[in-house]
């Protein structure tokens, strides 16, 4: 019989088992080489139940016999195929064989990246799924922002015949990688130039980045009450915004067209605009990820300057005795000059400038002594800042100085078993800082004596079951006026427990 068949590649290196790897498309060469038999044997090469080649008994005295398998492409079909060699010359034993497997390296046919059901979301750890198809050993995946190879690592899986590679990329988006490309590449570890590339162009949903903006044409510095002012809301947002919302000092503001306010989604008009519409303006604009809201704006109104208070004041003023006059008012930017000028009989006189300070922005205090009686009338007080002097001035009446009336229409407005509490309107102060007292007694004896710069009085320690008389009086420094009388009676225990 012959010996054992033995195979043998192209370098005359015996192969047992396994031949290659061989790279695709490549030819390959495989000699069965068998010793001795008598009669010679015959060869074949067998694929699955197939004869492809045969070698018939030969005896040219070498007593070897050699059969020969060429593949000229080897294509993947031949991957992991197994061909086996052949030796019989008898029927009485079955044939001798050995088996060969070939075994290629492959490169990728496919990769892709997997369709997401839900968007990427910056700030939000998301997954992204590559494909590779087709490569053996199974493809080496690497994940590429543009054209830097990202340092996450992603987790990578070989189906069950390994002709199938999944990377899972699980990264947080940032809002610099919208726009980008992020790519999936399938690389050989064997095999060059084979490498296979898909891409995925990035479009994050994120929430709104908003800037509020003053209108191109304003100057910051320059806006005068009346004017016409317009802010833009410049929203970047992905999905878009489905809502924008104006706020002003913190409050939600409303499209009001017969108030001049008109707010859309990207612009707010002021039509007029007032001081009291100064502030802070921000915008919010909302999408499904959340609500982006603006860097405040500071809107300044600058406006000529106005009486803090309408009312026409009274002062009041001793002979050769000075009087105090304070004049405030409110004005952007704060007034740097204050006139005071004095209306009597004799006409209208500007008061001398030594006469008067500004305490502080906006703030002017008259020192004014009158001598004689052509020193009374009407003070006005007028400010002057950057956009113009005051329209309407601040005015006092100055009168001769007098003693205060008496406080009338007194009541108790809360009356315990040892406590009241008692209101007064106040009458005319006389000009002058007036002080307002209660007396409490009792038969003869003085129980309380409370004194306030307000008509408003609380009264302590009364005792319970007290019938007392109320004495209301006020004072200035030119003296004090007549006295009210008001009676009352305290709470008693027993009647509190009834």
């Amino acid at each position: 019989l012959p010996e054992k068949p033995k195979i043998f590649d192209e370098q005359d290196k015996e192969v047992t088992g396994v031949a290659g790897p061989y790279v695709e498309d490549t030819s390959l060469k495989l000699t069965c080489v068998v010793s001795g038999g008598k009669p010679m044997p015959r060869l074949r090469w067998w694929r699955d139940d197939k004869v492809i080649a045969t070698l018939a008994p030969v005896d040219d005295g070498s007593r070897l016999s050699l059969l020969e398998l060429r593949i000229p492409k080897l294509t993947r079909d031949y991957f992991e195929a197994v061909y086996t060699c052949t030796a019989d010359n008898t029927l009485l034993v079955p044939p001798l064989r050995v088996n060969v497997q070939i075994q290629l390296y492959l490169r990728p046919l496919l990769v892709e990246i997997l369709a997401r059901e839900q968007p990427l979301s910056v700030g939000q750890e998301a997954e992204l799924a590559c494909r590779a198809v087709g490569a053996r050993p199974p493809a080496v995946i690497t994940w590429w922002m543009d054209d830097r190879q990202m340092p996450t690592i992603a987790v990578q899986k070989n189906s069950e015949d390994r002709n199938e590679t999944v990377s899972i990329l699980r990264w947080i988006p940032r809002m610099e990688n919208d726009g980008h490309t992020i790519t999936c590449r399938a690389s050989h570890v064997k095999l060059e130039h084979t490498t296979l590339e898909t891409s995925l162009s990035l479009s994050l949903n994120f929430v709104p980045i908003v800037t509020l903006e003053l209108g191109s044409k304003l100057n910051p510095n320059d806006i005068e009450e009346g004017d016409d002012v317009y802010f833009e809301c410049v929203v970047r947002a992905n999905p878009p915004a489905y809502k924008v919302v104006w706020e002003h000092d913190g409050q939600i503001m409303t499209h009001n067209q017969r108030a001049g306010v008109i707010a859309g989604s990207a612009h707010l008009a002021l039509q007029g605009v007032s001081r009291d519409q100064a502030g802070k303006y921000a915008c919010t604009a909302s999408n499904v990820e959340g609500d982006g809201r603006s860097q405040p704006v500071h809107l300044q109104v600058i406006y000529k300057p106005v009486c803090k208070t309408s009312t026409i004041t009274i002062v009041g003023a001793a002979f050769n005795e000075p009087a105090t006059v304070k004049c405030e008012v409110d004005a952007f930017p704060p007034p740097k000059n204050f006139q005071w000028t004095l209306n009597n009989s004799l006409g209208s006189i500007e008061l001398e400038p030594s006469k008067y300070v500004i305490e502080s922005p906006g703030r002017s205090v008259l020192n004014y002594t009158p001598t004689s009686e052509g020193d009374y009338g009407s003070l006005a007080c007028r400010a002057t800042n950057l956009v113009g002097q005051q329209v309407e001035a601040c005015r006092y009446t100055l009168l001769p100085a007098v003693k205060p009336d008496q406080p009338f229409n007194c009541s108790s407005l809360n009356l315990t078993d040892n406590s009241a509490e008692l209101r007064c309107v106040p009458g005319y102060d006389g000009g002058l800082q007036t002080t307002y007292v209660v007396e409490a007694w009792e038969t003869g004896n003085l129980v309380a004596n409370v004194s306030s710069l307000q008509p408003v009085w609380k009264l302590q320690d009364l005792g319970s079951g007290k019938a007392l008389k109320l004495l209301f009086y006020a004072y200035n420094a030119r003296g004090r006026s007549e006295t009210n009388v008001l009676r009352i009676h305290t709470l008693s225990h027993l009647a509190l427990h009834t």
